[in-house]
């Protein structure tokens, strides 16, 4: 792809559903890269940083991809349209990271120990807080969220959420 800019590309996101696109951020801007030659004009503007995290999610209502960047709030795509997202309790300009547990979106808040998670495959609305402040002994600021599975023998797969604090732990 061409036509990006001087800035360097800080993140690639894939849209996976009934076809593949790939999105380039730089700069203030996001630009569909998933043909080669120019991009054309960027699919978003105005933005604050290009440093998103994002994962796919899938509802009734279609394939999702869902990027944060810690400073212009939740964005989605759907596989036509970017949208910026409703949330309220918080402010979705805080979220600097995205995970999928147990059909809910969870994020990290920036300079705080609280996780936020959605209602059950909501993309936006009411976000619920997590204060993980009370059960990390150092103190500290949550950094990740980390969804997983295990497989035990004994009772099959199990899936985990875990959060790390900038304590360790």
């Amino acid at each position: 792809a061409t036509g990006l800019g001087t800035d360097p590309v800080e993140s690639l996101m894939e849209w996976a559903g009934s076809s593949r696109e790939l999105f380039a951020a730089t700069g203030d801007s996001i630009y569909d890269v998933t043909t080669t030659g120019p991009v054309g004009a960027a699919v978003v503007t105005g933005l604050t940083n290009a440093q998103f995290q994002h994962i796919m999610f899938s509802n009734a209502a279609g394939n999702f991809l869902i990027a944060v960047n810690g400073a212009d709030g939740l964005y989605t795509y759907d596989g036509a349209t970017w949208t910026t997202q409703a949330v309220t309790g918080v402010a979705p300009e805080t979220f600097f990271q995205v995970a999928s547990w147990k059909r809910r979106l969870w994020f990290a808040e920036q300079n705080s120990s609280r996780a936020w998670y959605l209602g059950t495959d909501a993309i936006a609305g009411a976000a619920t807080a997590l204060n993980l402040g009370s059960v990390w002994r150092s103190g500290g600021t949550l950094v990740r969220i980390i969804a997983t599975s295990y497989d035990t023998t004994a009772s099959g797969a199990q899936d985990y959420i875990g959060f790390v604090s900038s304590k360790g732990e």
